[in-house]
């Protein structure tokens, strides 16, 4: 069995020195994570001061009415946090866009483009993320908090 990649006299991705495995982690893990941190920790803030128990209370527990405030501050802040990420990607993809050379079938058969691929899909779970993570605030502005 030969390797075909052993043949190829280049680097099956040329601007991976732009692109490094901690900013690759970044840009493809922030926007997932920060909207997986909004829902868990909102649904926390903003649940458990309306069921305490089995049953649906009309107001917070006293001393609680903080939770909402700080519910739609983590959000934000997450929505920021995908949107910077989202925004590092997009600048990576245009500094390694030239990356891209041949055509599909060469593309598949060397990996070519790694780089490019990583940055885009960086880009594209950032700023998706982001938006996904400010949908929730129409949960805040049409579902009422407690039973009153």
């Amino acid at each position: 069995m030969t390797d075909d990649r052993q043949s190829v006299s280049h680097h099956p991705a040329p601007r991976a020195d732009r692109l490094s495995t901690g900013m690759a982690t970044f840009i493809l893990f922030t926007g997932p994570v920060a909207w997986l941190v909004q829902l868990c920790v909102g649904a926390m803030l903003l649940s458990w001061p309306c069921f305490p128990d089995m049953a649906r209370l009309a107001h917070p527990i006293a001393g609680y009415g903080w939770t909402r405030l700080a519910a739609l501050l983590i959000l934000l802040g997450c929505a920021l946090l995908a949107a910077v990420s989202g925004f590092v990607a997009w600048r990576k993809l245009r500094e390694v866009r030239d990356e891209r050379e041949g055509d599909e079938g060469d593309l598949i058969h060397i990996g070519h483009g790694r780089t490019r691929f990583t940055a885009l899909w960086g880009m594209i779970l950032g700023w998706g993320f982001a938006v996904a993570t400010l949908a929730t605030l129409a949960g805040f502005a049409l579902v009422p908090r407690c039973a009153g």
